[in-house]
């Protein structure tokens, strides 16, 4: 059901030049009840009046009293850039939670696909499974351009730690080699589908064992959902969030 709320900015951090991680504390006691992949509708002020602009929840906290937003900034955006000048301590009106990009069957084995801050409703979800101590094979494939923009790597290292049936490749698509690096098992070169294939060849994995879950700009959703559609898994296997 969704509801209206107010939450407080906790904290801020800027992940890169473009990309800014913001958590929420919820005020009056307000339990967030959401599931992983669901969105909040935010209330940004503009003109003495509020305009929506939705957000995925990219975060799950077991105690629903905060959440997390991963937020790209774009030009002359008005919620990007109403976040970024956001103030530790000011509050936002929010409503919701809103979405069925949730998580489906819990005895399947999964694949998140992601490119970009596509990746904040999948990051909620892993999140959930590893709190679940999920204990099928799910993997992530997300992709972005260049190594420099790289942000999360440790975070997912730490939930691969938690859990031996979680792994994940970071897709650089623009990058022409991986230099010496400590992390380079973590990275692969080309686009989502391609390491995907790469991956499921070397290790010798069934496509239809596996549910998929899609969340980036529309033309790469729908670029990416034909793909799997081209590898003979079921349409009812796939479920996708565009934005």
């Amino acid at each position: 059901m969704i509801k209206n709320f107010s939450a407080v900015l906790k904290n801020k951090i800027f992940l890169n030049e473009k990309i800014i991680y913001l958590n929420f504390q919820t005020t009056n006691d307000f339990k967030l009840e959401y599931q992983a992949g669901q969105y909040l509708i935010a209330k940004i002020p503009k003109d003495n009046q509020k305009l929506n602009r939705l957000y995925s929840i990219a975060s799950y906290n077991n105690d629903k009293t905060s959440f997390d937003l991963l937020i790209e900034i774009v030009d002359n955006g008005l919620g990007s850039n109403y976040f970024k000048n956001l103030n530790i301590g000011e509050k936002t009106e929010f409503a919701g939670p809103a979405g069925i990009f949730t998580l489906k069957n819990q005895k399947t084995a999964k694949v998140f696909l992601a490119t970009g801050t596509g990746l904040a409703p999948i990051k909620a979800m892993i999140e959930k499974l590893i709190f679940d101590k999920f204990s099928c094979p799910f993997y992530l494939f997300w992709g972005i351009k260049y190594k420099k923009s790289l942000y999360f790597l440790n975070e997912f290292k730490n939930l691969k730690n938690k859990n031996k049936n979680f792994d994940f490749k970071i897709c650089f698509s623009q990058e022409k080699e991986i230099k010496n690096d400590e992390n380079k098992n973590f990275f692969d070169l080309g686009r989502v589908n391609k390491c995907l294939v790469d991956y499921f060849k070397n290790k010798d994995l069934i496509y239809n064992d596996f549910e998929y879950y899609i969340c980036g700009s529309r033309e790469i959703t729908d670029s990416l959902k034909n793909f799997l559609i081209s590898l003979n898994i079921n349409k009812n296997q796939i479920f996708f969030e565009k934005f």
